[in-house]
């Protein structure tokens, strides 16, 4: 018998991980500081991303939030069901006055 891991998760190493069909929230908040260790503000018009792409390089599902340090990652049924059981990567970029960033083809795995 083998026992499911939880689902979603981050793994040791640092892939993010959940299998097929699940429906989850994740909330990536941001504190950012720039290069004299200060916290970045974030203006009312910075749009931060989180985009999930195929093997294809072709865009399954991405999610913005204006404002915010903060982005919702919601995998409702309907979008959990783009996400087929494969190797997929997840970028998340801050733009405002200057683009950040933060993530860039960082492995999924959906099981």
């Amino acid at each position: 018998m083998h026992v499911a891991e939880q689902s979603s998760r981050v793994c040791k190493d640092g892939s993010l991980r959940w299998y097929a069909g699940d429906t989850f929230l994740i909330v990536f908040d941001f504190h950012l500081q720039d290069a004299s260790g200060e916290p970045v503000e974030i203006s009312p018009t910075d749009v931060a991303e989180v985009c999930f792409r195929d093997y294809k390089n072709e865009v399954v599902a991405k999610f913005t939030e204006t404002g915010s340090s903060a982005i919702e990652v919601g995998m409702t049924s309907e979008i959990s069901a783009r996400f087929k059981a494969g190797v997929y990567a997840i970028d998340v970029r801050l733009n405002g006055t200057y683009v950040t960033t933060i993530m860039h083809n960082n492995r999924v795995v959906v099981e």
